[in-house]
């Protein structure tokens, strides 16, 4: 569950930059978790994402998260391997 809604509001924050910086292109929207898992999104479901959350379509937390699991796509992303 602490992946989901980090993957909800982490999309849903970059969405709220997107969305106000409209001459900057943003084509995908990537999170890595703690355990290197990624998952990506374009930059206009980002964006989409933040404005159905202000504008009160996604209110029901539950309806949020599988809106966001329906289109978070899992990834691999070539990460460096951490320094300890």
């Amino acid at each position: 569950m602490l992946r989901k809604n980090t993957l909800y509001l982490t999309f849903g924050i970059a969405g709220e930059t997107i969305d106000k910086h409209p001459g900057i292109t943003i084509d995908e929207v990537a999170v890595v978790d703690s355990t290197r898992t990624a998952f990506r999104v374009t930059g206009a479901f980002a964006k989409d994402l933040h404005k159905r959350t202000i504008g009160g379509d996604l209110t029901d937390d539950s309806a949020a998260l599988q809106f966001v699991l329906k289109h978070a796509q899992r990834v691999n992303i070539p990460l460096p391997e951490p320094h300890n």
